[in-house]
């Protein structure tokens, strides 16, 4: 069993290899050997070896807040929820690692191992085709029967997956298991954060054991080394006492518990302080006030709390907006500054006001939830038949090939496939009838 020091060790060089990735080769040779690591920590059955496994997870989330928009992250995730051993999934797993090799070398894009991170619970790969919409791919070692395709925990799976991608298609829908209907509205905003405080925090704590930084007006930056965790707890105390108002508190440790938001390994100070984060040799504590919000949005926002509930609400014209607090924890844990996030909080509201005026729409439930439908096919003329019949293929419906069908597709470039089950392909409905009209399969 490796020591404490040699388990450190492995954990800095897998953390510097995914600092200087130069190619999706590079990225997944990177996922390999973290894979190998968190089996190797599944084996030992220790303490420290959970602990190191979850850091080695904190490595991989990095990856995925690399290449993936966080609105999409936030629609894979599952908080709240662990993540799978690898060393239970046997030759399961081998399967992925082989499919997600077979994929890069065929089609050049980088690819995502979900089950290496604690924020993918979507499929078992992503592949990046772009940053806004990934394919989710399950790879299953068999594929059921077509009337059982859907059913039992696969076809949860599945039927999770394939409402995501079609959320993340059209901009708007439910998410399958989530008794919600989302709409999406792309803001004009970059976000300023607040990285070289965070660096000069770090730094002066590693000199001094404990630092305490205004990185504006109710906005306090903390770090500390071990054992000095008494000295941020009462600064937060005392700090809080003065603000007399709603104060949102977040630590490096919280950062990585679920993946919502960009771990230490990506933060964008040197590498030697992202290190000394992880490792936990220094912890960063961040305070927000609430106040700070209200004076920077001239009176417009104001901050509520009512028990455990705390929401922001944004005053326009003659209209409240009540929005998720999640645009004051991106600076609680991603270090935004307040001005830039008040900027973006009024950018988003007044898209909102534009787009729906009087509300968004009321969308009954019982209208939100379509399970999609599934054909199996044997041939390319199943597959004209199927889009010829009118209304006999919705947009989300699962299309089920044989190899052979499903590579002649592929070879001319016709769909683009969303998920790989077993020795067949599963396509899109919506995928399959652009292709067909585009490339006149059908006849006129």
């Amino acid at each position: 069993m490796k020591s404490p020091l040699e388990l450190r060790r492995d954990r800095e060089i897998l953390f510097r290899a995914s600092r200087r990735i130069g190619s999706y080769e590079d990225l997944l040779d990177l996922q390999e050997g973290l894979a190998a690591a968190i089996t190797e920590a599944e084996q030992m059955r220790k303490a420290r070896a959970v602990a190191h496994a979850k850091k080695i997870r904190t490595i991989a989330d990095g990856r995925v807040w690399s290449l993936v928009h966080p609105h999409v992250i936030r629609q894979v995730a599952r908080p709240n929820t662990q993540p799978p051993a690898l060393s239970g999934q046997g030759s399961a797993f081998s399967r992925v690692l082989a499919i997600a090799r077979e994929r890069l070398e065929a089609r050049g894009f980088p690819i995502l191992i979900a089950d290496l991170t604690t924020v993918i619970k979507a499929g078992d790969l992503l592949e990046v085709i772009s940053p806004d919409e990934p394919l989710i791919i399950e790879v299953k070692s068999r594929l059921p029967s077509g009337r059982h395709l859907l059913q039992g925990r696969p076809g949860r799976q599945m039927s999770r997956a394939s409402s995501i991608a079609q959320y993340l298609q059209t901009g708007q829908g439910p998410i399958f298991g989530e008794n919600i209907h989302m709409f999406v509205m792309e803001t004009p905003h970059l976000a300023q954060r607040n990285w070289d405080v965070l660096e000069r925090v770090i730094r002066t704590a590693q000199t001094e054991g404990f630092s305490a930084i205004d990185a504006g007006e109710g906005d306090l930056l903390c770090a500390w080394i071990r054992g000095r965790d008494h000295a941020f707890i009462e600064t937060a105390k005392e700090w809080h006492d003065a603000q007399q108002h709603v104060v949102f508190l977040g630590t490096s440790r919280r950062a990585w518990d679920d993946g919502l938001f960009p771990p230490p390994s990506i933060w964008k100070i040197p590498d030697e302080l992202c290190l000394a984060v992880l490792e936990e040799d220094v912890n960063v504590g961040h305070l927000v006030s609430g106040r700070a919000f209200e004076a920077f949005g001239q009176g417009r926002i104001s901050i509520v709390s009512d028990n455990d509930s705390r929401g922001v609400h944004v005053t326009l014209g003659d209209q409240i907006y009540q929005i998720s607090n999640r645009l004051i924890l991106d600076v609680v844990y991603g270090f935004e500054t307040i001005p830039s996030a008040v900027e973006g909080i009024f950018k988003f509201v007044t898209l909102l006001r534009e787009k729906y005026p009087d509300g968004p729409p009321d969308i009954p439930m019982t209208a939100r939830i379509q399970p999609p439908g599934f054909h199996e096919v044997d041939s390319l003329a199943q597959v004209v038949a199927i889009v010829d019949q009118p209304d006999a293929l919705a947009d989300n419906d699962l299309v089920i090939a044989d190899p052979i069908t499903a590579e002649t597709f592929s070879r001319f470039g016709v769909l683009a496939t969303d998920r790989a089950v077993g020795g067949k392909l599963v396509f899109r409905g919506r995928h399959l009838r652009e292709a067909i009209d585009r490339l006149t399969l059908k006849d006129p």
